[in-house]
């Protein structure tokens, strides 16, 4: 049975949503309730099981696919006709004494399929880890682990392929940011949060935090999360999302209040009103620390206060981010 879990219904629109879903507020446990993937919109799939997805779930994705995609059927047939095309390409097969001659003949069918394949859907590249030498600069490093966010790309599924559970330890959920390197699939942005967390810990120059927004477009609300990075007293962020607009920013911002005030105006932009910004304190570096983070430490309701009450709510934050600093690197 698929072991894969259900996120709260976050949206009742068909439309393409300007920001990411992925901070679960309550989870559901989804069983055989197909019904439930049947409806047009119930939020997106957590796979909890592992990787490769079983048959199940691989199926329950597939019915997610269809129920919210405005070409569902198409896609999912274009999704089955490329699978069959790459298993009659040929998986490699243990040659025996026995089987050489026909594997010989086998591999020759094979190599004009995969030649066909490439030629019809490309090459399937596989995003590598960034690496550093001693000599890469720390602005480099965070440059590269963006890139490397952006081969991943954006999970547009409708399940989330690794469970992020926001009570494990720093050192649990760096687990969890090797299996993402390990199987090198698309991830949601709390996933790329995690990841990107894993991949700056040896940057000691920095500091990090994490910034949740909750916004509202109509009756709709819509969560999403970037990872803040503090660096040389300027301000940026590491991230993905469905808009280019709402992932990372350039390490350029020489205050708080400037970063998160260039996210709201963005979300404006794409007409959601930022509702909510929750930030976590400055996180630890040491790979296997066992702290929880603490995702809701600083909490400054946006739409009742005015913008300069909000520049002095986070300029409060900044300075005693500042003066706990040292003992987050």
């Amino acid at each position: 049975m698929a072991d894969i879990q259900l996120e709260n219904e976050v949206s009742k629109s068909n439309e393409a949503e300007p920001e990411d879903n992925n901070v679960p507020s309550s989870l559901s446990p989804l069983r055989s309730r197909t019904d439930k993937i049947m409806q047009p919109i119930t939020g997106f799939l957590v796979n909890k099981g592992a990787i490769p997805l079983d048959k199940e779930t691989w199926n329950l994705m597939l019915e997610k696919i269809k129920s919210t995609h405005p070409q569902g059927e198409k896609v999912i047939d274009d999704l089955n006709s490329k699978e069959l095309d790459f298993i009659r390409g040929g998986v490699t097969k243990a040659t025996s004494p026995q089987s050489a001659v026909s594997e010989k003949q086998e591999n020759t069918t094979s190599t004009e399929q995969e030649a066909k394949n490439l030629e019809k859907y490309g090459d399937i590249s596989i995003a590598v880890e960034p690496k550093f030498s001693p000599l890469t600069s720390d602005l480099q490093k965070l440059a590269a682990v963006q890139r490397y966010l952006n081969r991943l790309q954006y999970n547009h599924t409708g399940m989330q392929f690794f469970n992020i559970k926001k009570s494990r330890s720093i050192t649990r959920l760096y687990e969890t940011a090797k299996e993402m390197i390990k199987y090198s699939l698309p991830i949601k942005c709390l996933e790329a949060v995690v990841l990107s967390l894993y991949l700056t810990s040896n940057i000691k120059t920095i500091s990090r935090f994490t910034i949740r927004f909750k916004t509202k477009s109509g009756k709709n609300t819509h969560k999403h999360i970037v990872l803040g990075i503090f660096h040389n007293s300027c301000y940026g962020a590491l991230g993905l999302s469905r808009r280019k607009t709402l992932m990372d920013k350039p390490i350029k911002f020489t205050s708080l209040p400037e970063l998160i005030l260039d996210y709201k105006k963005c979300y404006e932009q794409c007409f959601h009103t930022l509702v909510k910004v929750k930030l976590s304190p400055c996180l630890s570096p040491d790979l296997h620390s066992n702290d929880v983070i603490t995702w809701n430490y600083f909490t400054l309701s946006v739409y009742k206060m005015t913008v300069q009450e909000i520049k002095q709510s986070l300029e409060k934050y900044s300075r005693e981010m500042k003066k706990h600093k040292d003992a987050c690197l």
